[in-house]
């Protein structure tokens, strides 16, 4: 009984791994650091910098996002779409993690506009979609 179980086991693992070599070649894989420089003039760390730390993503480093646009929403709308802590596009099938601006996400929340960035990096990168926040002051 147990020769079988273990040649059951045996059989499902072969599989897998046959599946894993068909599959493996078809997923986009990550440039290198140099192979990053060299073909976009940024390293990986670099992107990964200035998709977190700048709202407005720099004009001549562009070629290095799949996606970037900016939003404009309600605090309301915001919370009915915020689900533990991102933001899931169906349209594109991302979910962008949520990096807060210059406020809390108490206050983001509740405030009557926001400013959305979102943005995800090229499949060079390999790197997580994100969505920066920040909320609108009437004064903006």
């Amino acid at each position: 009984m147990s020769d079988t179980i273990n040649s059951r086991k045996l059989s499902l693992l072969d599989k897998a791994m046959a599946y894993a070599k068909i599959i493996k070649p078809l997923t986009p894989q990550r440039l290198s650091t140099l192979e990053s420089y060299k073909k976009h003039g940024v390293t990986r760390n670099q992107v990964a910098s200035m998709m977190v730390n700048l709202f407005h993503y720099p004009a001549n480093f562009r070629d290095t996002l799949e996606h970037y646009y900016i939003l404009h929403w309600t605090g309301k709308h915001f919370d009915s779409i915020l689900e533990e802590g991102a933001i899931f596009h169906a349209d594109s099938g991302f979910s962008y993690l949520v990096v807060y601006q210059g406020c809390t996400p108490y206050a983001a929340r509740r405030a009557k506009q926001l400013k959305l960035s979102f943005r995800k990096a090229s499949v060079d990168f390999g790197l997580q979609a994100y969505v920066i926040v920040r909320t609108i002051q009437d004064s903006e």
